[in-house]
């Protein structure tokens, strides 16, 4: 559902900081589960996501990775 939202707010009604917050908690949630092959999926629905708002995806799961190690 938030990758949907997040899909909505890029789409439909633009709302870049809606659209990354939502996409940023999908990947929070998803990314524990990121060895599953369909999760895998939906996070790249997700990096998409935060792609086309121009996020740097290398920089920002460097700084997710760390957030979550510290």
């Amino acid at each position: 559902t938030q990758i949907n939202m997040s899909l909505f707010y890029q789409e439909s009604t633009v709302n870049k900081e809606l659209s990354i917050q939502l996409a940023d908690e999908a990947v929070t949630n998803l990314l524990p589960f990121h060895q599953i092959s369909y999760i895998q999926s939906y996070l790249k629905v997700a990096f998409n996501v935060l792609q086309k708002w121009d996020v740097n995806i290398e920089e920002y799961l460097e700084k997710k990775t760390a957030a979550n190690n510290g």
